[in-house]
């Protein structure tokens, strides 16, 4: 309606702040400053914010960006890191992570976590410029992994509940597969290698 108040220019603790209502006065958008920087929030028909985006929460002066699902829980979050790289998470409807993307000097890093956001499975490259898997139980101890040698030869690794190596695939000295069974106080209990 004519003379509605659509536009709202203020300051706070942070700085200056624009706020942009709808028709029916709920809040659209808000751009403001605050300790670290700017920031920007979207909201829905609603008025709750559904967008968050300013500089990340880890104050390195690099930016982030917050998917808020309908009761405000970031469910996508996209940051950088005070390194530089960046960050992409995907989190439940508790904010609990299931899923990272990291950057890291030899590459990426994904990891898998839990409905309780605890890391289960991960993959990687290496600073060899080969991958790895690695698969965690319940307890977050890796159990099984899966990695390149450094001839480029592919290896897997079996671990019991603890993290103990008891059993090896790999390949031998002359190209032919290489089966190690160990004992849990790390000694062998065959070898079979494949000329």
């Amino acid at each position: 309606k004519e003379g509605e108040i659509v536009a709202l220019l203020f300051a706070d603790s942070g700085g200056g702040v624009l706020g942009i209502r709808t028709k029916d006065g709920k809040d659209a958008a808000r751009l403001g400053a605050t300790p670290n920087g700017g920031s920007l929030a979207i909201s829905n028909k609603d008025g709750k914010a559904v967008v968050r985006v300013g500089v990340n929460k880890q104050g390195s002066d690099g930016g982030g960006v917050s998917i808020l699902n309908k009761n405000g829980k970031a469910v996508v979050t996209l940051e950088a890191t005070p390194e530089g790289d960046g960050i992409l998470g995907i989190h439940n409807r508790n904010e609990k992570p299931v899923a990272k993307l990291v950057t890291t000097p030899y590459g990426g890093i994904l990891g898998i976590h839990d409905k309780d956001g605890k890391l289960i499975a991960g993959l990687s490259a290496t600073p060899r410029g080969s991958g790895g898997l690695g698969v965690c139980n319940k307890h977050g101890i890796i159990v099984a992994e899966i990695s390149a040698d450094p001839e480029g030869n592919g290896a897997v690794a079996i671990n019991n509940r603890d993290g103990k190596l008891v059993a090896g695939l790999s390949v031998s000295y002359y190209g032919g597969g290489r089966l190690v069974l160990l004992y849990p106080n790390g000694q062998v209990a065959f070898l079979a290698p494949v000329p």
